[in-house]
């Protein structure tokens, strides 16, 4: 039976109580007036033990229940703690790993400012290059030009002297000429320094072909209609003849650049020519040898 149930039992009695007693305080006097009292307050005493009788229900239950609890709420409070601790040992270890970090970013900073420093100063250096290179930029094109405007006079000296001169790789000669000119005039600077180039090349080929002396076996056109064969004796870039095999015709190139030669009928002239024949083909020592050669027709040396 709960509070409410046992409330109104009591009030329905008490009702039941007072309709009593008013019939019989008709009949009874004083003393009926007296065990209703006592009636009274017997009911009401009943009514106060039970009422205390079930709260006093209640509130053991409710302790019986925090009691079962008490042992899962300790098992929480330790999982939370050990979650704390966790995270405690874990932000101790981040922080460890984070200073070192730190340690590592702030060298690296420190060697990058370096590092930048050192390019300031690099670029602040190029810079001073660059002004000084465009300042002599200018003195550097008008000596190249001065260079370019001498050379090609050479060139056209050469190319007179080549046409003067023996009749030995002419055509090769010229050629490696006429490319260093067209180098030359076509105006860009790589172009110009690249026929420059060639312009001494050619001449460091030509002083060694003038150093040097050598004998080969030829077909000599004689003449427009007439063939030889023999060998033509080279003296540097001066002089050049040709023998027969047969030594019955000995001939000069005189110059002009072209692949003719000129009968010899001195007889002591033809004899120091085949006298140096049998020095070049070593059928003879070495010695001294006389031979004519034709006049000098270079343009620089008139």
């Amino acid at each position: 039976m709960n509070i409410h149930s046992m409330y109104h039992s009591t009030i329905l009695d008490m009702r039941l109580f007072q309709e009593r007693n008013a019939f019989d305080s008709a009949n009874a006097g004083g003393k009926i007036v007296w065990k209703a009292k006592m009636t009274m307050r017997s009911i009401l005493m009943s009514v106060v033990f039970g009422v205390i009788s079930v709260c006093g229900g209640m509130a053991l239950g409710q302790s019986g229940t925090v009691a079962s609890e008490i042992p899962d709420r300790i098992e929480n409070i330790e999982a939370i703690r050990d979650k704390y601790r966790s995270a405690r040992d874990s932000y101790r270890d981040d922080r460890v790993t984070l200073m070192a970090d730190i340690s590592k970013l702030r060298a690296t900073s420190e060697r990058l400012g370096r590092e930048v420093q050192e390019l300031e100063v690099a670029v602040r250096l190029h810079r001073d290059d660059v002004v000084k290179y465009q300042a002599s930029s200018g003195k550097m094109d008008k000596d190249m030009s001065t260079i370019c405007d001498a050379v090609v006079i050479q060139l056209s000296q050469a190319h007179q002297n080549i046409q003067n001169g023996i009749p030995f790789a002419v055509g090769g000669r010229l050629e490696t000429l006429s490319d260093a000119a067209a180098k030359i005039k076509s105006g860009g600077v790589d172009q110009q320094a690249d026929g420059v180039k060639r312009y001494f090349n050619f001449h460091r080929q030509d002083f060694q072909l003038a150093r040097s002396t050598e004998i080969v076996n030829e077909v000599v056109d004689i003449s427009e209609a007439r063939q030889l064969p023999g060998y033509v004796l080279r003296l540097g870039l001066v002089g050049q003849w040709f023998i027969t095999e047969d030594y019955s015709w000995i001939g000069r190139a005189n110059g002009g650049g072209h692949n003719e030669y000129e009968r010899m009928y001195d007889a002591k002239e033809s004899s120091h020519v085949l006298e140096a024949l049998s020095v070049m083909r070593r059928r003879r020592m070495p010695g001294l040898v006389v031979l004519v050669l034709p006049v000098n027709t270079r343009s620089d040396r008139k």
